[in-house]
Order: C-alpha cells, then sequence, then structure tokens
C-alpha cells in the first residue's frame, strides 16, 4: 500500500502542477491582500485536497483510511481556519466549527466502516464497467421474475437462466436497494419500495439515513 500510495504522489505532484500551485498562492498574498494567517489556511486547504487526491487515485487504499485521512485533514484544518479568524479578531467561528463537525462525521463513518460490513457496496466487487451493466441488468431479470410472486434461488436460477453466482450477485444488490427482501428461504418484491412515491421517499430519506449511518453503527 505505501508503494502504491508514493507512485500516486509522484504522478500527482508533477513540478508543474506544485509551481501552478505556488503561483495561485503567491497571487492571493500578493493581489488579494490576504493576511498570513489566511496564507497558512489556504495552503492547509489546499494540502488537505491534494493529500485526498492521492490516497483516492490509490486503489491499494481502501476507502475507510481515506475517510480517515480525510477526516483528520479537515480537523486540523478548522483549528487552523479558527486560530487564524481569531487572531485576525473575526468572531464568526461558524465556519470552521461546521467544517470541524464535516471532519468529525468522516472520522466516525470511518470507525462505522471498521466495525460493520454493511459498508460494502455489493458492486464493488464488480471489476469492471461492462460487469457492472451486466449485474444491474441481472438484478432488472430477478425483480420481473418476482413481479408474479415469492421464489427461492433455486426458482431463480431457473426463472432467469442463470447461474446461481449470478443470481446470488443480483439477490444482493436488489436487497441493498431495499426492493428485494426475504423470508426464509422465499425472495420476494418489497412494493413499498417501488413507484413514485417510494422513489420521491427515497431522495428525502436515503441522505438522512447515510448522514445517521456511523452513528447508527457506533451505538449499535
Amino acid at each position: 500500500m505505501r508503494h502504491a500510495l508514493y507512485r500516486s504522489a509522484r504522478q500527482r505532484f508533477t513540478a508543474r502542477r506544485l509551481l501552478g500551485l505556488g503561483a495561485f498562492v503567491a497571487v492571493l498574498y500578493a493581489f488579494l491582500d490576504y493576511t498570513v494567517d489566511g496564507i497558512v489556511a489556504v495552503c492547509i486547504a489546499l494540502a488537505a485536497v491534494e493529500l485526498v487526491g492521492a490516497a483516492t487515485d490509490t486503489d491499494a487504499i481502501p476507502d475507510r483510511h481515506v475517510k480517515t485521512l480525510v477526516g483528520a485533514v479537515v480537523l486540523v484544518g478548522s483549528v487552523a481556519l479558527a486560530v487564524a479568524f481569531t487572531r485576525a479578531g473575526d468572531g464568526e467561528l461558524w465556519l470552521p466549527a461546521a467544517t470541524a463537525l464535516a471532519g468529525a462525521w468522516f472520522l466516525a463513518d470511518a470507525a462505522a466502516d471498521a466495525r460493520s460490513d454493511d459498508s460494502a457496496d455489493p458492486l464493488d466487487d464488480v471489476d469492471s464497467r461492462s460487469d457492472v451493466m451486466e449485474t444491474l441488468n441481472h438484478a432488472n431479470r430477478v425483480a420481473t421474475a418476482l413481479e408474479d410472486g415469492p421464489l427461492t434461488r433455486e426458482e431463480l436460477h431457473d426463472a432467469c437462466d442463470l447461474d446461481p453466482e449470478r443470481v446470488d450477485d443480483a439477490l444482493d444488490v436488489g436487497t441493498e436497494q431495499g426492493i428485494v427482501v426475504h423470508d426464509g428461504d422465499r425472495y420476494e418484491l418489497d412494493r413499498s419500495e417501488l413507484g413514485t412515491v417510494a422513489f420521491v421517499r427515497g431522495l428525502v430519506t436515503a441522505p438522512v439515513r447515510r448522514v445517521l449511518r456511523p452513528a447508527r453503527v457506533l451505538l449499535d
């Protein structure tokens, strides 16, 4: 993982890119009347963005480690920003407070990922975009077969003309999306998760559930 991150950093932090970032900071200081504290805050923010970008580009780093890095950098940047605002005599500390909360959320979400397996997306194990589309197509075939009533895995294998592994992947996707439920060894569609009303409800509840997920997992 360390070597993969090193390669990603070398590819990202080219001389041209570093010179561009330096020129950007110089313009802020020379022409926009930024204070030294303000420049320090900007440099911390740029470093955070670049470090997160390098970690994200490294496939060998698990998502929870990237979230930990994001949370830690955002928290440090929030403290630096609060110090800069305080020294400048600006009492508006709501921005660093808000970013500190965001950093704490990323750390909590990373901890929730480490504690629970439900953070895994069933599509994460799929190797390519074409395979993702194929899995989604199989999930649609399984959902169509379930429109006539509950079926077992074996019955779905026959109804969809798919091998057991493909059906299992499709059921994992359907279960993760909440449109397929199972009672014992039989699977069926959750009608409450289908249609326009369910779609609109999902637009509202999905973000809320995502924000509350760290607390739900860590307090369970």
